[in-house]
């Protein structure tokens, strides 16, 4: 185990917010309903990214925190945006769609819908208000609701705009200055009352066009009713005293703006766009009322550990070992190597129990009681009762929680529990450790759910500092590929082909062969996953799990070996050739995260006819990284009768900074350029 040191990413930017006077905020707001330039509705392009199927005009938001007696401060956020229509393709950006929270004693109120589009029609802006009968209120689930509305007569050309108000108990919402289309003005302001301090968590490879904060008097007003009179008499008056009230406090107001903001292009090898998109988002970090004091809301990692740990459906879940004294015995009888131990538990609950794919969370909704009986649970239970059992043999085991990558990075200087939604098990033997996650039968020990490989995880040892360990190197992916290969003098290829497959390469082609078993359908994003073919091959291992995926296949081709005169042309990557770079943009602001490190090699042997020479084989080069994380190589060599070539690739790390984009791309643009290049065979 060890503490975290990790590079502060240059996209993200952490600060606490504190009620130092800069400057008063303008308060004149940048967008007036229906004040539209006629130059928005005839225009009929955006300069600045001419594939721009709509722009958004302006966004502008702004949140108040408001008293109401009997409930406390509540938020009113207020958004207003307004957007050009450039194609067809744009229309149904007049489709809005606005959440809302929901909780058993309060929700979220949305109230002041308003709408209008704006057409040309000769050469007059026509106005369409939205109605009320296309504004439609639905529940989701118990947790949130969604009022959704259409813009009326929204068409090519169209400008739109709406409004509306939410009144909120809950936190505060993140604002978005980015979008994936372009942002000609995003604005948010927000008035904080003295008694709340929050972390402000800015993220964006952009600065702020604009930044101002400063402070503003404000008073709350209240009365006091007291009831007097009566004396238990009939007769006797009663009377109520009203006393006014004024608590007088000061606001912090703040403003952000970003101009021009480019869409954001949902490029290939991140993890989610909400870790990427220019953004603001707010944590509470504690409070200071008069007459209760400090508060501390947000907490440390070790009260984060207390919570869980004193969560029944955490901790509780972990403290009834009662259900698996009887089993680990049983299981473990007899054994006494650590690891030997580790790897029976294991072995048993992948196995044993299915993994119900439902949505992921680091809490436990049954027993573990009910889920040996059951034998089907969620991520948490099962990789807790694996915790469980590993504890109960005698292994320094602990959870690790972490986030999917779906669901985005986890910010590892606050300690937010709502950052995470996935459960592994960390064992240290010795010097060893592991990370587990038994929630599929045909993962081995050390194998964590590739949507689940997402930088850090935090052990969660009740007794220790808070310690973080990377879930992305600890397996090792590769594919490796033999190709024997004869040539005759008509161009025809033919030979035979062997391949090796580790790691997650493996476990997704043992997906594909064992779905083929099954005649099960393999999807499109399965095939489009790798280039492996299962249709004419034969394998073994397939089932078990723990050694690689051995593969053999006949091959004969004419598509790679073109017979010109007395010349004979030959592909030497044959169907294993990479045409085009993974990696296409010239520049790129976010991190290139490959999921997890990997091998893919290639060792090509050809046998050429006795009544040619070789005249020409591609040159040979090898390139590596000065810290070794990248090594490409591409050999070739000539023999009597043979042309041996080697392309090797190997990333030994998943994750590369936008500063290393360059030197990658420069490295998949020569593999691309080596792959192409050619064997010259010559008539004798």
């Amino acid at each position: 185990m060890r503490k975290l040191r990790l590079p502060i990413y240059l996209f993200l930017l952490f600060h606490l917010f504190f009620f130092n006077s800069l400057k008063i905020i303008a308060q004149k707001e940048p967008l007036s309903f229906g004040d539209v330039d006629i130059k928005d509705v005839t225009s009929k392009t955006y300069d600045k990214d001419l594939n721009a199927e709509a722009v958004i005009l302006c966004d502008y938001g702004k949140t108040d925190f408001q008293y109401i007696e009997d409930k406390g401060f509540v938020k009113i956020i207020k958004r207003h945006t307004r957007i050009k229509v450039l194609k067809t393709s744009g229309i149904n950006r007049g489709t809005v769609e606005v959440p809302y929270w929901i909780d058993k004693s309060d929700k979220d109120k949305i109230t002041s819908i308003k709408g209008a589009t704006y057409n040309l029609v000769d050469g007059k802006i026509i106005k369409t208000k939205l109605e009320k009968e296309a504004i439609f209120d639905t529940k989701i689930n118990e947790d949130y609701g969604q009022v959704k509305f259409s813009m009326p007569n929204v068409k090519e050309g169209s400008v739109f705009e709406y409004s509306y108000q939410i009144t909120s108990p809950f936190g505060l919402r993140p604002w978005l200055f980015q979008d994936d289309i372009p942002t000609l003005w995003s604005e948010f302001r927000i008035e904080i009352p003295e008694y709340f301090n929050y972390v402000q968590i800015s993220q964006g490879y952009r600065a702020y066009d604009i930044k101002e904060q400063g402070k503003k008097a404000n008073a709350i007003n209240y009365v006091d009713r007291e009831r007097s009179g009566g004396n238990g008499l009939r007769d006797a008056q009663v009377r109520t005293t009203v006393t006014p009230h004024q608590v007088n406090f000061q606001d912090g107001n703040y403003r952000w703006v970003m101009k021009d903001v480019p869409a954001f292009k949902n490029e290939k090898f991140i993890t989610t766009p909400q870790d990427y998109v220019c953004k603001i988002d707010f944590q509470l970090s504690s409070t200071n009322f008069p007459g209760t004091g400090y508060k501390n809301i947000m907490g440390t990692w070790d009260q984060l550990k207390k919570i869980l740990y004193d969560n029944e459906k955490f901790g509780g879940y972990l403290n009834k070992r009662g259900a698996i004294k009887t089993l680990t015995a049983t299981l473990i009888e007899g054994k006494t190597n650590p690891k030997e131990k580790m790897d029976i538990i294991y072995n048993y609950i992948r196995n044993n129990i299915q993994y119900d794919e439902t949505q992921d969370n680091i809490t436990t909704d049954q027993s573990p009681k009910q889920l040996l009986e059951t034998k089907k649970g969620s991520s948490s239970e099962i990789n807790l009762l694996l915790v469980m059992m590993l504890k109960e043999a005698g292994l320094e085991t602990f959870p690790i929680l972490s986030s999917t990558r779906k669901h985005g990075k986890v910010n590892t200087y606050y300690p937010l529990i709502s950052r995470f939604n996935y459960v592994t098990a960390y064992v240290k033997i010795e010097k060893e450790e592991h990370v587990l996650d038994a929630t599929d039968p045909m993962r081995p020990i050390d194998m964590v759910n590739s949507f689940a490989l997402n930088g850090y995880g935090l052990i969660i040892d009740k007794g220790a500092e808070p310690l973080w360990i990377s879930t992305q190197n600890v397996t090792k992916t590769s594919d490796i590929t033999i190709c024997n290969l004869n040539i005759n003098d008509q161009g025809n290829l033919k030979g035979n082909i062997v391949t090796q497959h580790k790691g997650y390469a493996a476990l997704r082609l043992r997906r594909k062969l064992i779905k083929k078993e099954k005649k099960a359908e393999i999807t499109s994003s399965e095939n489009d996953e790798d280039n492996l073919e299962i249709k004419n091959n034969t394998y073994k291992n397939i089932t078990e799990f723990e050694k690689p995926l051995e593969g053999e296949a006949k091959y004969e081709s004419s598509d790679f070996a073109q017979v010109n005169g007395d010349f004979i042309y030959i592909t030497p990557m044959v169907k294993f050739q990479k045409k085009e770079s993974p990696l296409k943009q010239e520049e790129r602001l976010f991190p290139v995260d490959f999921t997890y490190p990997y091998e893919e090699s290639y060792y090509m042997t050809y046998t050429i006819p006795e009544n040619y020479k070789i005249e020409e084989v591609p040159k040979s080069l090898r390139m590596q990284w000065e810290d070794g994380s990248v090594k490409f190589d591409f050999l070739a060599q000539a023999m009597e009768n043979k042309v041996q070539v080697v392309s090797k690739l190997i990333m030994n790390k998943a994750v590369f900074q936008p500063e290393e984009y360059k030197h990658l791309r420069e490295m998949f643009a020569k593999l691309v350029s080596k792959h192409s290049e050619q064997i010259v065979l010559k008539k004798k």
